[in-house]
């Protein structure tokens, strides 16, 4: 998928029910949508989505040269400051950190939406130019610019250091570290089913058959006589 070009995050689950199916169809989605849970499926649904969105938003990140020690960071901010990628600025103009139009010439941006506390958010033509004017505002503060954090904590002080949101500092922080948090899990959670699915696709969802099989006859032969030595002793 290219980012350039692709909506991120357009849909989430409990938006639009009509991007995800189950075998019930969807009255049974909506049912169970209704009562506040979501089917197994339509959770594991939400979860690929949400993981491969933050793995395109850390790629989009990287490729506009965000150090590798502040990506987990301000990808996790993506995240706090869409709300899961579902704001209005973040689809319509573009703008997945709330970045303000300066109408400078250095900010290769128009005016966007309007901004609920006053002016015009930046509307780019791109994830790729929004990500590049993400590194710029990051990088505001030379050796104290949150580019250079060593913490998630030290990454919102930083922010707040350099005027970047309005919020509660405490709120913020606490937010991004859900986020950091929760991603980490599912990605864990992701690999470890992706590997698991390899393992019994090369194995037959049985690990010891291909083990067994890679033996030499000798040493099949081996682990036989073992086998019946140790009989033999537990029958003593």
């Amino acid at each position: 998928m290219n980012i350039a070009t692709a909506t991120i995050g357009s849909t989430i689950v409990g938006s639009n029910i009509d991007d995800y199916s189950d075998p019930d169809g969807k009255k049974q989605i909506q049912k169970y949508t209704n009562e506040g849970k979501l089917p197994p499926d339509l959770k594991k649904g939400q979860n690929r989505f949400l993981v491969n969105s933050w793995n395109q938003i850390k790629n989009l990140l990287a490729n506009a040269g965000l150090p590798s020690n502040v990506i987990d960071f301000a990808a996790a901010q993506v995240l706090f400051e869409t709300a899961n990628l579902k704001s209005h600025i973040s689809k319509a103009d573009y703008n997945l950190s709330g970045i303000k139009w300066i109408n400078k010439p250095y900010q290769k941006a128009t005016k966007g939406s309007a901004a609920p506390e006053g002016g015009n958010y930046a509307h780019y033509a791109s994830y790729n130019a929004w990500a590049t004017d993400f590194k710029r505002v990051l990088s505001i503060g030379g050796n104290n610019s949150p580019l250079n954090a060593t913490s998630i904590e030290d990454y919102v002080s930083r922010l707040v250091a350099n005027h970047y949101f309005t919020s509660s500092p405490a709120a913020y922080l606490a937010g991004l570290k859900k986020i950091l948090s929760a991603m980490n899990a599912l990605s864990n959670q992701q690999q470890g089913e992706h590997t698991k699915a390899i393992i019994d696709q090369a194995t037959g969802g049985n690990p010891f058959r291909a083990w067994w099989d890679n033996r030499s006859t000798l040493e099949k032969t081996g682990v036989g006589v073992l086998a019946v030595l140790v009989g033999l002793k537990l029958l003593k």
